[in-house]
């Protein structure tokens, strides 16, 4: 007669360590120091994973990037940061400098084994910053002037031109209020080679036309501002000048204290002889 030894093992799942950071996104400028931080407790001899999703195909497996504090990339730009504030508690942070748009998509905070499985995720966006031209004008009532925008769109190459079209457009504000219908202003916003551009023009200034102009693209902002005023042309022109004589006095009286200064170290020479 044979006897069985039957062992049932148990898992003790409040054991396992926990990540308190919920998934969330992040959004950066280019060239920024990105830092996606995790919260983690009673890590115990077990590690933190960080993964990135393939952007183009998130059903792929994910590429590791590191797993404690080795890194699994060449790129030497990313680095793993880690803390701890208490006996349970620590962050571990996966640092990269100087972010592209390259680096846009999902990423993943892990802790596992082979039975259990714990994560996070953030979303990264990388966005180029907009740009307004130019930022400070002066005009003459009566003259045409033209205000130029333009942010880059990290759009699928892909694409189609119907679907790039119902991409969110460039708005413009002035003095914080919306242009809904201004006298002689016209806004022209365009989709071209992953960029969304807009040109405002006033085709006759007047002064009623000075303040605040800004253009909006989602969550980004940049503003100009517009002069508009009788002899404000000649009146700047007249405030470069006096900078530029200010700028060529103060250097003639530098000049003249360095021959003064020669002439008497020269003279004192003399008597010492």
């Amino acid at each position: 007669m044979k006897a069985y030894l039957t062992v049932t093992m148990s898992y003790d799942l409040n054991n396992f360590p926990k990540i308190l950071t919920q998934s969330h996104n992040l959004t950066f400028n280019t060239s920024d120091i990105a830092q996606l931080t995790c919260h983690v407790t009673q890590l115990g001899s077990h590690h933190v994973t960080w993964l990135k999703y393939d952007s183009t195909n998130l059903h792929l497996p994910p590429q590791p990037l590191a797993v404690g504090q080795t890194l699994f990339t060449v790129d030497k730009r990313y680095s793993i940061l880690s803390y701890a504030t208490s006996d349970i508690d620590t962050y571990w942070t996966l640092e990269i400098y100087q972010i592209q748009t390259s680096d846009e998509g999902l990423y993943e905070c892990k802790i596992n084994n082979r039975k259990v499985s714990v994560s996070s995720k953030v979303t990264v966006t990388v966005q180029v910053p907009m740009e307004i031209h130019p930022s400070n004008l002066y005009a003459e009532p009566g003259t045409r002037v033209a205000l130029y925008c333009n942010v880059y769109i990290n759009e699928p190459q892909n694409i189609s031109p119907a679907l790039l079209s119902m991409s969110p457009s460039i708005t413009w504000r002035f003095n914080e209020s919306r242009i809904e219908r201004l006298n002689d202003v016209i806004a022209t916003p365009k989709h071209e080679n992953n960029m969304s551009i807009s040109h405002l023009i006033i085709r006759k200034a007047q002064i009623f036309h000075s303040g605040l102009w800004t253009c909006n693209y989602k969550r980004q902002r940049r503003s100009a501002i517009l002069h508009i005023k009788k002899g404000i042309e000649r009146e700047h022109d007249h405030h470069r000048t006096s900078a530029l004589l200010s700028s060529t006095s103060s250097s003639t009286l530098n000049s003249n204290f360095y021959v003064f200064l020669l002439y008497s170290l020269s003279i004192i020479l003399s008597y010492m002889q």
